[in-house]
């Protein structure tokens, strides 16, 4: 950054500080310790029950039927939304109903997304048949290409964290900032 003293340097800060949530704030606490955790995974792993890693084809299933419905509910109470005089509502109501009636959708249609992402991890039940249609079906809804997205999402969590090899991200590495300047 050409900084060749300490007088630029305070310059600089004072002039990201707005940008960089209170860097210059003296009451700000000091960068978390690198020391590593007093805990291992296998730590963690013993303490979770064995029954919370069985998979069930009928609670799958159980979630996902639990899911369509709420899906329907909501679906068919949207109905009302644009004709608030009908149903004794205000006619701004719509306004601030629709907002509402999204966030709520959409919150249940990510949790569809949720198992057909399961499928792909085959956690959707013991049977990889049963995965696989399940997945099919649910990523044919969500208009994404089941087999495609399970091949390379495999690969993505067998790269994670290589700035090589995974395909999902890959943060900029220094040459390609040494490019920009």
């Amino acid at each position: 950054y050409n900084v060749d003293s300490d007088k630029d340097r305070q310059y600089m800060l004072q002039e990201l500080n707005p940008f960089a949530d209170g860097i210059m704030n003296k009451r700000r606490p000091a960068n978390p310790p690198l020391a590593p955790p007093t805990f291992t995974l296998k730590t963690i792993k013993d303490a979770i029950p064995e029954h919370c890693f069985k998979r069930s084809l009928a609670k799958s299933v159980g979630f996902l039927l639990t899911d369509f419905v709420k899906i329907a509910i909501f679906g068919y109470l949207a109905t009302f939304i644009s004709n608030p005089v009908a149903i004794n509502l205000p006619a701004w109501s719509p306004y601030v109903l629709w907002p509402i009636y999204w966030v709520i959708q959409g919150t249940v249609m990510t949790g569809v997304w949720v198992l057909a992402h399961e499928c792909g991890h085959q956690s959707f039940s013991e049977s990889e048949l049963a995965n696989n249609i399940f997945g099919t079906v649910l990523h044919s809804l969500l208009l994404v290409p089941y087999h495609p997205w399970r091949i390379t999402h495999g690969r993505h969590h067998n790269n994670t964290g290589s700035c090589e090899n995974d395909e999902v991200f890959a943060p900029s590495t220094r040459m390609d900032w040494a490019n920009e300047m």
